[in-house]
């Protein structure tokens, strides 16, 4: 108990109120920015069971926002990793990951043994589903939006009060709250921590609770302000509605399409960043939709994407009411994407150390290829010394854009002089300290002979050839740079 004895000792609070959080089960929807923040601070504050649900894996361009997250979580589920590490800062607790989306099927077997519902999640889509669920179970769910340096709260559904409904009766393309113009890390924090805050005043049935109003805050100048909501009286919402729910469009990932006979389409409108390989990609902006007759083949299928999915979903929707068929969501999009098409390179780049578990992964997959043989070698950094001073760490930098195509031009090479299958070159950038890995090569052959000469001539030649440049970090913090790598 003396974890939680300085909000004990607050007034309105207590042992009682203490209690009540200890008894309350939450259930957190998204693990992202709102997510890591809300659940944080419920975990911390002694809040009992704690729900996390999220289909998604963490990417590295989610760690600027998603706190808990680290670059050797990427790929991993991000439901399970968020609670795996808030379990262990506060063991007290009970918490459980749902690592799937929520979605119509599976809403109500979710929301309805619940207390509360934390809507941490990034999609218009999903909104209306956690709040015709929660209508229909009769749970009340906090609620944030963000957009540029502003985030909406509100709390809806509480005590029979007003739904996102009566704010938002139909998802269109003037209410879609989105990050499509960017987002601060410190933003998705804010927003995330009041709507901690409204869990707390809901379970304490305080009288303060966000009920009937919207918070608007923009947290770059300090501004607010707060307007109210009518209950809409006319808008019902039945078991028998939701399970014919028919306003949410399923996404489907890249990892399930074969990409050499599906489309990807962007509609995003010309010159929007991230940059995508043209070669590789339809462009159809929305504002263009109207030439998709001239565009889209009736006998291929396309998969839409857009910043952060609102779009492709709108573009979809109208298309097939016109019709059109074989149209999917894509459920990555533009900065998931990027990453994509730079991680095809054979050179995979790593901030810092190279973890083990890459190089033990890596390895998995090679043994199962049934190649015939498979090699690696694994280099680090060496403590030399030099002229009478240790080194400590190197740092690592690059010309990356040359460094990858060089790379791939040196491993078709040898992929063809020495007849290999698969090829991958990682390396290092940034501060690596002395014995941690910093470069790797594996490679496989369905022949063993000359494998192993192969491996050897790519680390060579890589390490003369390729530019990423060593500077030494010694122990009197001098340094000085290496050759090469």
């Amino acid at each position: 108990m003396k974890r939680y004895q300085p909000q004990i000792n607050l007034p309105n609070f207590g042992l009682e109120g203490q209690a009540k959080l200890s008894n309350a089960h939450v259930l957190i929807i998204g693990a992202g920015g709102l997510g890591n923040a809300v659940a944080s601070y419920l975990a911390a504050s002694g809040v009992g069971t704690l729900g996390i649900i999220d289909g998604d894996e963490i990417m590295a361009s989610n760690l600027h926002r998603q706190v808990h997250f680290n670059p050797t979580d990427v790929g991993k589920n991000k439901a399970q990793v968020l609670a795996d590490k808030l379990s262990r800062q506060n063991p007290e607790i009970h918490i459980y990951t749902l690592p799937f989306f929520l979605e119509s099927n599976n809403a109500i077997d979710q929301i309805q043994g619940v207390d509360i519902v934390v809507d941490a999640t990034d999609t218009i889509e999903a909104r209306y589903i956690i709040n015709d669920a929660c209508v229909i179970c009769g749970k009340p769910f906090v609620y944030a939006a963000l957009y540029r340096h502003e985030f909406q709260l509100s709390v809806f559904n509480y005590n029979n009060g007003p739904t996102y409904r009566c704010l938002y009766n139909n998802a269109t393309a003037g209410n879609l709250s989105c990050t499509e113009t960017g987002v601060l890390g410190t933003t998705a924090g804010i927003a995330g921590l009041m709507q901690a805050n409204e869990v707390f005043k809901i379970l304490l049935a305080d009288e303060h609770v966000l009920a009937g109003k919207v918070l608007v805050y923009n947290v770059w100048n300090h501004r607010s302000h707060q307007f109210n909501i009518k209950k809409n009286t006319e808008i019902e919402i039945d078991r028998e509605q939701f399970d014919n729910y028919s306003n949410v469009l399923g996404s489907v990932s890249l990892s399930l399409i074969d990409l050499k006979e599906s489309i990807l389409v962007d509609v995003r409108e010309i010159g929007e960043k991230p940059v995508l390989p043209k070669d590789q990609i339809l462009g159809l902006p929305m504002s263009e939709l109207y030439s998709a007759p001239e565009i889209l083949s009736p006998n291929k299928s396309y998969y839409f994407f857009c910043q952060t999915g609102n779009r492709s979903r709108d573009a979809v929707e109208k298309l097939n009411a016109k019709g059109f068929r074989n149209l999917y969501v894509l459920k990555e999009n533009a900065p998931e994407l990027l990453e994509f098409f730079n991680n095809k390179s054979p050179l995979k780049i790593y901030q810092g150390a190279i973890p083990e578990r890459v190089i033990s992964e890596t390895m998995e997959s090679y043994k199962n290829m049934h190649s015939g043989a498979f090699d690696f070698f694994i280099g680090r950094v060496r403590a030399d010394e030099v002229e009478g001073s240790v080194v400590t760490d190197i740092e690592f930098t690059s010309y990356e854009g040359m460094a990858v195509k060089t790379t791939e031009n040196l491993i078709e090479e040898i992929k063809e002089e020495y007849q290999l299958h698969e090829v991958q070159i990682f390396h290092s950038l940034g501060i690596v300290p002395a014995g941690e890995i910093c470069f790797v090569v594996f490679a496989s052959s369905k022949h063993r002979k000359g494998l192993f000469n192969a491996v050897e001539i790519l680390a060579k030649r890589f390490k003369s050839e390729v530019p990423i440049f060593g500077k030494e970090l010694f122990q009197d913090k001098e340094y000085r740079w290496k050759v090469n790598t």
